[in-house]
């Protein structure tokens, strides 16, 4: 299992996908949520299209123009603000969190620097 390269979740305002979801297809919403979470793990970008289409198994133009509608709806121009949002305050709580950790460490009278980083994103077989 690939370990996530930022956070691994991000926030979903529930009335916000229930709206969303108004008038759409089990299938639309589907591809809606699976671009999130690919959006999120691609730090906050969507992937390539080839990429996207074969992820998705969007074969076939219907599918291909199901894609393209969902992108257009709830990625315009190819962003999500709500995850580039989440992204921006998981960044600065992690920033806050890492000097109040040195801090912390410093007042316990340890010499020794925190590593920048203590804790790797690569994936460790014996994690899992």
């Amino acid at each position: 299992m690939k370990r996530t390269s930022t956070l691994p979740y991000f926030q979903v305002d529930s009335g916000q996908v229930l709206l969303a979801s108004m008038g759409r297809t089990h299938e639309e919403m589907g591809i809606y949520l699976m671009l999130l979470a690919m959006y999120w793990e691609n730090d906050c970008r969507l992937p390539p299209k080839e990429r996207l289409i074969a992820a998705l198994q969007a074969k076939g133009k219907k599918k291909q123009a199901l894609l393209e509608q969902v992108i257009a709806a709830f990625f315009p121009d190819g962003v999500n603000a709500h995850l580039d949002q989440c992204k921006a305050n998981a960044t600065t709580t992690s920033q806050r969190n890492a000097a109040n950790a040195k801090k912390g460490h410093a007042k316990r009278g340890n010499p020794e620097e925190i590593p920048e980083n203590s804790q790797s994103s690569e994936f460790d077989g014996a994690d899992f």
